[in-house]
């Protein structure tokens, strides 16, 4: 069959749109399953943008059985020829352990080296991703310098300048020094910043720049996760070393944290800086 690269653009628009929008599968079955054998026809015969988008359906059981194994597979044809899109969902089925079963760094060794394939590309969540286990030390050695580097090119100028939370704190060289770091994650973890937030659970982890504590590590971690379900492992390692009365005290302690940034943002938010 020769490859129509309208059909394959529609394809990518549709599984964008499906992602963007969360469709659930059994809701939108039907447009799937109409598409399914022309992607996989094409997917076949090599196409990479095909192989990934049938990669994508196994993955969230769009027009199909839900299938991991499928779908790494598929990704995994599309990366090796260089896809970015595909590099990263690969990197992505290793992180949530969906593929075949190895042992926890391995699996995160195998994200980090397809996360940098892609972001080598320019490919802004891999870029992300990428930055996030420099954060956590997962698959790659800690290095916060690495990880603000990755961060930065995943997001755009404009929206770098509008994050205020985070951007106007930070200073390049402050992240090559433990306690430099150590204090400039504090003041961007304050204001809400995930990534900072996640720097911080992770320096009180491993006494980076601080006297390490695991009840605040935790605390720091459980709070940028709640924002960012990359850093959810590290989350989960982190509570493992507190006893149930402290790991419950903490949640609790965290949840009151951010219900009471949500109603300052609220408040700061309206008009007459009332509810």
């Amino acid at each position: 069959m020769k490859k129509n690269p309208v059909f394959i653009l529609f394809v990518s628009a549709v599984l964008l749109v499906a992602e963007a929008f969360l469709f659930t599968p059994t809701a939108h079955a039907h447009i799937f399953s109409e598409l399914k054998e022309e992607i996989k026809s094409a997917a076949v015969q090599g196409d990479a943008e095909a192989q990934n988008a049938l990669g994508f359906m196994y993955m969230n059981g769009y027009g199909t059985e839900q299938d991991d194994a499928e779908a790494v597979k598929w990704f995994r044809m599309a990366a090796e020829e260089g896809y970015a899109d595909a590099q990263t969902r690969l990197g992505m089925m290793y992180v949530r352990s969906r593929v075949v079963q190895q042992e926890f760094e391995q699996n995160y060794r195998d994200a980090a080296y397809w996360y940098r394939k892609a972001a080598d590309q320019g490919h802004r969540d891999a870029q992300m991703y990428l930055g996030d286990l420099y954060v956590t030390g997962y698959g790659v050695e800690r290095n916060f310098w690495m990880a603000t580097e990755w961060h930065r090119k995943a997001i755009p100028l404009p929206l770098m300048l509008l994050n205020t939370r985070f951007w106007n704190d930070l200073d390049l060289d402050e992240t090559k020094d433990d306690t430099r770091a150590f204090n400039w994650s504090g003041k961007s973890a304050a204001k809400g910043s995930a990534v900072a937030q996640a720097f911080l659970g992770a320096m009180y982890a491993e006494g980076i720049g601080v006297k390490k504590e695991d009840e605040k590590a935790y605390f720091w971690l459980m709070i940028a996760a709640a924002q960012n379900e990359n850093y959810a492992k590290a989350r989960d390692i982190a509570a493992q070393k507190l006893s149930p009365e402290i790991l419950g005290a903490t949640q609790e302690r965290a949840r009151k944290w951010v219900d009471e940034r949500r109603t300052k943002a609220a408040e700061d938010s309206s008009p007459d800086g009332s509810e």
